[in-house]
């Protein structure tokens, strides 16, 4: 699986960023970054005006590249600082806060509490122990050394003076590895086994030794010129001579096993065929990396970059452009990115294919359906309506089966209900009470009856006023009637007199007091 990393420049005026990838042991740059510092953060960093007490505050554009999640290297020039890193087999972070306000005092003039830890963020090892970056001053190496071990703290410290050996911190490797870096004035080896460094030497070895051909780049050189082969021997001195000097200085005169692989990076690396040469005469893997000296070196952009730096990078990412990968414009000034995608058309044919198959047979399946449910329902419709006409002579079903039989159906459950309350035992008891008190010599015509829960209402006609009278009379003396009242009586056209009485019902706790 590919790592990455964020390697850093500080450089006077600006900041370069480059995130950088690691896949099959070849490295790439993926994006780049310039970030304008701003003339406050310069004179703070760089010591131009002393005395300054307040804090520094870190750029907007660093915090953001901060929380995307990756781990940082650090690259400072030489001229100005040492780079550290300090292993911590602790992670006691009482303790680690003491290491860092040890390592603030003598970095500037100003604070740097709360400030460190965000611009360079401890790396955690898979063992579980720390790493904390620090950029120390030169004088101060061996001051902050002693008083580290006076805390008992045994730091493990190697100098970084370009972008390439922060890269020791994604190899996934744990085979013995060399890594040489070519600078201008001189060149740092380091050992290093995974991810620990284990082995630092510099050795008085530099581009500068190839001459004025070394002004004009390095693109055009070959191993195979006179003067560019007596340098490299030069530097393969260097390399032998630091191999006999590990395996001399090795403790308890244990033979040292050999490195497995050899990584050259710098402005060395750019020169054709010196990764042959090298693993020729070493006999070990050789590969090269390098970062355009654009990047690395450049306080400003060059001229001849601004068309480069104004579209995708056609130098360093052709062939991250090539494989379709995602692109980044960027401009002097910008934080930011813009995605670019080459997409492979033929490798999305076939997909794409598919896709469309099985949408058309969806939708035409979804069609087929609601055909087949509508065909349905009609049939329904032509039974529904054959049944009707069957059951209901005369009745014309065609236009809406459906709710006629529903208003049918409302019709006759209301006419149930207004029946249903006649049918209880109670109500045929109140009928056969009224039935018992009236007798036949009254002329008496019950014309309606109606129960609902404790009350019964008659309605009917008699001869006279009289008879009412007496009807209500008698009614009153029935045991389970609490109240018997006349509530109309009237004389009709036809000389009877037509009367409506409400009686009201006890209740059983009544009837039995």
């Amino acid at each position: 699986m590919a790592r990455r990393v964020i390697g850093l420049v500080i450089g006077s005026r600006s900041i370069k960023a480059v995130e950088l990838v690691s896949r099959f042991g070849e490295y790439s740059i993926e994006r780049y970054w310039l970030i304008d510092l701003g003339s406050g953060f310069q004179e703070r960093v760089f010591g131009l005006k002393s005395g300054v007490s307040e804090s520094v505050m870190v750029p907007e554009a660093l915090n953001r590249l901060a929380e995307s999640g990756y781990e940082f290297s650090m690259s400072i020039p030489s001229e100005l600082f040492f780079y550290r890193e300090l292993n911590f087999p602790f992670s006691d972070q009482k303790k680690i806060s003491q290491v860092i306000k040890l390592e603030a005092e003598g970095y500037f003039a100003f604070s740097l509490e709360g400030y460190l830890l965000d611009f360079l963020p401890p790396l955690a090892w898979a063992q579980g122990s720390q790493v904390l970056v620090f950029v120390l001053e030169r004088e101060r190496y061996s001051s902050v050394l002693s008083q580290l071990k006076s805390i008992k703290i045994d730091p493990g410290f190697t100098t970084v003076e370009g972008l390439g050996l922060p890269l020791l911190s994604f190899r996934e490797q744990k085979g013995f590895c060399l890594w040489i870096e070519l600078g201008v004035k001189h060149s740092i080896l380091v050992g290093a086994y995974g991810e620990r460094a284990f082995f630092y030497r510099r050795v008085p070895i530099g581009v500068e030794g190839l001459g004025d051909i070394s002004s004009s780049g390095f693109c055009g050189l070959d191993i195979n010129q006179e003067r560019v082969k007596t340098w490299a021997d030069s530097v393969l001195a260097g390399v032998k001579d630091s191999f006999h000097w590990l395996e001399r200085s090795q403790k308890g005169g244990g033979q040292f096993p050999g490195f497995e692989e050899v990584i050259i990076s710098g402005e060395g690396a750019l020169i054709s065929g010196i990764e042959d040469y090298l693993a020729m005469e070493l006999n070990l893997k050789v590969s090269k990396f390098f970062i355009p000296s654009w990047v690395k070196k450049s306080q400003s952009i060059p001229l001849e970059l601004e068309p480069v730096l104004a579209e995708p990078l056609s130098l360093a990412l052709a062939s991250v452009s090539r494989e379709g990968k995602k692109l980044i414009n960027f401009r002097e000034g910008e934080f930011g990115w813009k995605p670019e995608f080459k997409i492979d058309y033929k490798r999305w044919a076939f997909p794409a294919g598919l896709m469309f198959l099985i949408l058309t047979l969806g939708i035409t399946k979804g069609v087929s359906q609601h055909n087949l449910e509508k065909r349905r329902y009609e049939q329904v419709k032509k039974q529904m309506v054959l049944e009707c006409q069957r059951f209901v002579s005369g009745s014309v079903c065609e236009s809406d089966p459906v709710s006629q039989v529903k208003t049918a159906l409302e019709r006759g459950k209301k006419q149930v209900s207004a029946y249903r309350d006649l049918l209880y035992p109670s109500a045929v008891e109140v009928l056969s009470a009224v039935g018992e008190q009236v007798p036949e010599e009254i002329d008496f015509v019950l014309s309606r009856y109606s129960y609902s829960g404790d009350k019964v209402k008659l309605e009917g006609d008699t001869s006279d006023f009289a008879n009412t009278k007496e009807i209500v009379d008698r009614l009153s003396k029935v045991e389970f009637f609490k109240k018997v009242s006349l509530e109309d009586s009237r004389s009709s056209p036809t000389g009877r007199v037509n009367f409506s009485i409400q009686i009201e019902l006890k209740n059983q706790g009544e009837e039995k007091k």
